[in-house]
């Protein structure tokens, strides 16, 4: 354990997810990690879960808009939310387990198993480890 000093009430998820940002090797992600401790210090149901992830929403969107609003990004953003997205993931993941469909997959979006199977790996691999930020 580090600096960071939880604040009370937050769920023992929260906190350990907050710590691990609070000590991972980024300055940004401990100043995540400062923010939403502080938004959770403010009263118990801004310590919720519910409106943690909210907060940490909005500092992703307003992280977004800044990233677009400097390089001249306009494109919109996806209409899924990451739970969505999970799953769509988690469907191509089966989908190109099964050789058939791998083989269909690679025929109709004109992909050579050198460009396809890397994806496929990195997919399964990005499923299997989950966060980025774990240790």
């Amino acid at each position: 354990m580090g600096w960071f000093n939880p604040v009370e009430n937050l769920s023992e998820k929260a906190e350990e997810t907050l710590e691990t940002l609070a000590n991972a090797a980024s300055s940004e992600a401990s100043g995540v990690a400062d923010v939403l401790n502080t938004i959770a210090s403010n009263s118990t149901e801004q310590a919720s879960d519910e409106h943690l992830i909210c907060c940490a929403g909005e500092i992703r969107d307003a992280a977004q808009f800044f990233i677009d609003a400097l390089t001249g990004n306009d494109k919109k953003p996806l209409p899924f939310n990451n739970e969505e997205l999970l799953v769509f993931l988690e469907a191509a993941r089966i989908a190109l387990s099964d050789a058939g469909t791998y083989e269909d997959i690679a025929e109709q979006m004109d992909l050579s198993d050198e460009e396809l199977f890397p994806l496929r790996e990195r997919l399964q691999n990005y499923l299997e480890t989950g966060r980025r930020y774990e240790s």
